[in-house]
């Protein structure tokens, strides 16, 4: 599914957030993006490379541990779209399906609510 079809079924708001935080690939230790925008059930990623769509994927969020009291959350997460970004050397990229432990979730809630600005 694009991006763009994705935006008109997303039933929760996007929040930008003001500053971006790395994404790590737990299992490979790559770098697969930077986060770009957040709800409570995805996320956009902006990276190099694409990633394969429907594959689950475990990854881990970079923090700063001056503001959260812990330097990473780690989550698994689904690519449901992958596209082109308006920097033709750069990835959009849409994760679903977030499954994380209930601390982390709790660290991702304070993110949106407290670093996000609304869409």
């Amino acid at each position: 599914m694009r991006e763009p079809e994705m935006k008109e079924r997303r039933r929760l708001p996007r929040r930008h957030l003001m500053f971006h935080l790395r994404v790590f690939d737990t299992t490979t230790g790559e770098h697969v993006g930077n986060l770009f925008d957040i709800s409570h059930d995805g996320i956009m990623l902006v990276g190099e490379e694409p990633l394969p769509v429907g594959e689950r994927r475990s990854l881990e969020m970079h923090l700063p541990v001056e503001v959260f009291g812990r330097g990473r959350i780690g989550f698994a997460a689904t690519p449901a779209w992958s596209s082109n970004d308006i920097q033709p050397e750069l990835y959009d990229i849409g994760l679903g399906k977030l499954r994380m432990e209930d601390a982390d979730r709790a660290v991702l809630e304070r993110l949106i609510a407290e670093y996000g600005t609304v869409e």
